[in-house]
C-alpha cells in the first residue's frame, strides 16, 4: 500500500506483531533520502526489503537488559509471548547488516545507561555501522550528513 503525494512516497508493509495483525512498517521516501520505520515486529523478510539501501533505519527491540527484566518478572510462557511480538538485538543487527543503513537508531527500548550499553556492545558483534539509540526529544536530520540531537535535559 503506497501514498504518493507531492514528492512524498510512503509506503505501509506487512510485518508480524504476532497475533496482533495487521502490524505496519513503513518507508518514506523523498528528495532522494529514505526511512523506514519497522513498527513493533519480529525479524520479518520485508524488514530487509524496505530497509535495504536506506538513509535511516529506526528499528524497534528488546534490549539485552529489557530480556534480563523480562526473564526476571515472568514465566517461560510469557516470556515467548512477549519475545514473539519484538525483534531481539541479533536480528535487528543482522538487519541493518544487510540493509546498510547511512544510520540505524533503535527505538521502543530502555534508553537508561544499561539497557543503551547492552544494545550498543551485542550490536557490534554483528554490524559495525553507525548506531544509536533513541528516546524521549532525540532528533534525527537526514542531509549529505545524518546529525543527530539530544533534546533531552534529563538525559544529560
Amino acid at each position: 500500500m503506497t501514498y504518493n503525494k507531492n514528492g512524498v512516497q510512503v509506503t505501509a508493509f506487512l510485518v508480524d506483531h504476532g497475533t496482533l495483525e495487521p502490524a505496519w512498517g513503513y518507508r518514506i521516501d523523498y528528495g532522494g533520502r529514505s526511512v523506514m520505520i519497522s513498527g513493533d515486529t519480529t525479524v520479518t523478510e520485508n524488514l530487509y526489503t524496505y530497509g535495504k539501501g536506506t538513509d535511516l533505519i529506526l528499528q524497534e527491540v528488546l534490549s539485552p537488559a529489557m530480556m534480563d527484566y523480562i526473564n526476571s518478572i515472568f514465566n517461560a510462557k510469557q516470556v515467548a509471548k512477549v519475545v514473539s511480538y519484538h525483534t531481539k538485538v541479533d536480528d535487528a543487527a543482522d538487519i541493518f547488516k544487510k540493509s546498510e543503513p547511512r544510520l540505524a537508531v533503535y527505538y521502543h527500548t530502555g534508553a537508561n545507561p544499561a539497557s543503551v550499553e547492552s544494545l550498543i556492545t551485542a550490536t557490534e558483534k554483528v554490524y559495525q555501522g553507525r548506531v544509536e539509540v533513541s528516546h524521549d526529544l532525540f532528533q534525527i536530520r537526514i542531509g549529505d550528513e545524518i546529525t543527530t540531537h539530544d533534546m533531552s535535559p534529563a538525559l544529560k
